[in-house]
């Protein structure tokens, strides 16, 4: 039975906003390239793994949350895609040496990638919510503060 509910509200002083549990990813560890330090992003040391989701949220975009097993009322992170699967499955699902280095690299790929290894490295592990829309973002990391957002947004 898995430890996070099938829904999540998160709330500002306006509005709630129920989020759907998507999946609870399954990170795999993998090796890495070793690269000059100096050459790396500033989230590309690792380590990563390699995790997915079902093709089936292929092209929707939205909101999304993620919250470790320890606790359904504070997100590690939110965001927002354009294509849910894409962004879980080969952004954040998959590091690649070029999304490591500091020219033209995806260091906020990195970042979540690694923050999902470490959860689950720890023993905590990561649940994916998503609330189809795509204007609270600045609002939830306003109120919510997550703490893997690094940049506090205002609208």
């Amino acid at each position: 039975m898995s430890k996070f509910p099938d829904f999540i509200d998160l709330k500002t002083n306006y509005k709630c906003f129920r989020f759907e549990k998507i999946a609870v990813l399954k990170p795999e560890p993998v090796e890495i390239e070793m690269i000059e330090p100096s050459r790396l992003n500033k989230s590309g040391l690792g380590p990563f793994c390699k995790f997915s989701i079902d093709p089936k949220w292929t092209a929707i975009s939205g909101i999304y949350a993620l919250f470790n097993s320890e606790s359904s009322e504070k997100p590690l992170y939110i965001g927002r895609t354009i294509n849910l699967h894409r962004r879980f499955t080969n952004d954040y699902g998959s590091i690649p040496t070029s999304s490591r280095l500091k020219k033209g690299g995806q260091s906020t790929n990195c970042k979540i990638n690694n923050l999902i290894y470490q959860e689950n490295h720890e023993g905590r592990e990561v649940a994916l919510y998503f609330f189809q829309a795509d204007d609270i973002e600045y609002i939830l990391i306003d109120k919510l503060k997550p703490r893997h957002n690094n940049k506090r947004h205002s609208k």
